[in-house]
């Protein structure tokens, strides 16, 4: 007769949580480039200057820094890591819109929200569409048939 020692342990794994974070978004395409032209123009560059490569580089990005800032509108974003890289706010709202629109079309059954919630779709898939990278968007004769 043999004995065998049974081995028994856990384990745990801990999964990593997928932070967010918020980044500021300077909008370039509505700068003022000639106020900024005119402040880099006029400012110092040589009070900038030291020994200390650190310093130097810290010198040099602080008013570069402060200049943008005052030149470019910006705006504060919220970075999701487990969203696609096009999944935005815009997105994001018309499927909000959409699955309010059908809990109350599922509520009250009206055929009034039933069409506002075929409208809420067919919006969400375009919008959709048109920020889906190049690589995932679907070929054109599948958009094109069926109903017209």
């Amino acid at each position: 007769m043999r004995y065998h020692c049974p081995i028994y342990c856990i384990i745990h794994f801990d999964r990593p949580v997928a932070s967010t974070y918020k980044r500021k978004v300077w909008k370039f395409s509505k700068g003022d480039y000639p106020n900024l032209r005119r402040i880099v123009s006029t400012f110092d560059w040589n009070s900038c200057s030291h020994i200390d490569i650190d310093i130097y580089a810290a010198n040099l990005t602080k008013p570069l820094m402060s200049f943008c800032d005052t030149c470019f509108p910006s705006k504060v974003v919220t970075i999701r890591k487990q969203d696609p890289p096009w999944f935005h706010n815009e997105i994001r709202l018309s499927l909000r819109q959409r699955r309010r629109a059908y809990n109350s079309a599922k509520r009250s059954n009206s055929i009034y929200l039933w069409t506002k919630l075929t409208f809420l779709s067919e919006k969400q898939n375009k919008t959709t569409l048109i920020n889906l990278p190049q690589n995932l968007r679907p070929p054109i004769t599948a958009l094109t048939s069926g109903k017209q």
